[in-house]
């Protein structure tokens, strides 16, 4: 199955749109869900033709949800890989514009966060750029376009492995969850993020790993610096983190997954929130998420 990463789309979701490069599937949406729905918990975005090396995989890791914006609490570990499924096999019960920008559909619990993991197998180096809404999550600055180094728009892959949540100054990060509410203007509403990876240039690889030197870069740094970089070979994914409530409606599923319980807060010492409640409410198929 081919990768949901696509043409080199650059832009906050919902802007005017470039000429981007789309695959049929994607273009024309089908007119009923497939019969089975793919539940995947890993995309990997393909990037064979810059390098044979040029592998990287990202996961949605499941975490309980901190009310309010996330500062004071420590970053809590992974409770699974979150499941999802592509918007070219959800049908006509999600929008035609979701059909057209493809990427996946994340359905989450009121009770459930996320935060992202990156893995290069080989240690092959990625910029990574994350956007949500209009706003770059890394940075916590509005979003521009390509890769900027001061102060950079972007992580490195593989130095950080990570990122919890959008940044919002004041050491301030708002978790990666969807809305509270169940539908805006008549559709499916959930948080919106646009994966954007650009790897390095094939025979730039090449050349350091002939005489190896590795830079350690963080988020807050790129000391590989712009020009290792191939931009032209960036890759997009665009997210959609939905309420597990409207999973159904738009799968005609139910949500792969159980919901958190009370007890996995009071063992990591957050607050329970009276909300979470309602998540037991949704139909799931209990399956036990992949670590």
């Amino acid at each position: 199955m081919s990768s949901p990463f696509d043409g080199p789309l650059d832009r906050p979701i919902g802007e005017s749109r470039p000429t981007v490069r789309l695959s049929p599937s994607w273009a024309s949406p089908p007119t009923t869900p497939s019969p089975q729905l793919t539940i995947e918990t890993s995309l990997r975005p393909e990037f064979g033709h810059v390098h044979p090396a040029a592998s990287l995989s990202v996961c949605f890791m499941r975490t309980p949800r901190v009310p309010g914006q996330h500062r004071g609490w420590p970053m809590h570990g992974a409770l699974g890989r979150l499941p999802f499924a592509r918007v070219s096999e959800l049908g006509r019960a999600v929008p035609y514009n979701w059909h057209e920008a493809g990427g996946v559909v994340v359905p989450m619990y009121r009770s459930e966060a996320a935060w992202l993991r990156f893995r290069s197998p080989t240690g092959y180096p990625f910029a990574v750029k994350v956007i949500a809404g209009a706003t770059n999550a890394i940075s916590g600055e509005r979003w521009r376009a390509g890769l900027a180094m001061d102060p950079p728009n972007h992580l490195v892959v593989p130095a950080q492995g990570w990122l919890d949540g959008v940044r919002l100054g004041d050491r301030r990060v708002r978790q990666f969850a969807p809305d509270d509410a169940e539908a805006r203007d008549g559709e499916p509403c959930g948080a919106r993020l646009q994966l954007v990876v650009t790897p390095m240039k094939g025979d730039e690889w090449a050349r350091r790993t002939a005489r190896p030197t590795w830079p350690c870069a963080f988020v807050d740094d790129d000391l590989w610096g712009p020009d290792v970089w191939d931009e032209s070979a960036s890759q997009t994914c665009i997210v959609r983190m939905v309420p597990a409530s409207c999973w159904s409606r738009i799968s005609d599923q139910p949500v792969p997954h159980a919901p958190l319980g009370w007890h996995v807060f009071e063992r990591s010492g957050l607050p329970w929130s009276d909300g979470f409640e309602e998540d037991g409410e949704v139909l799931h198929s209990g399956v036990e998420l992949i670590p």
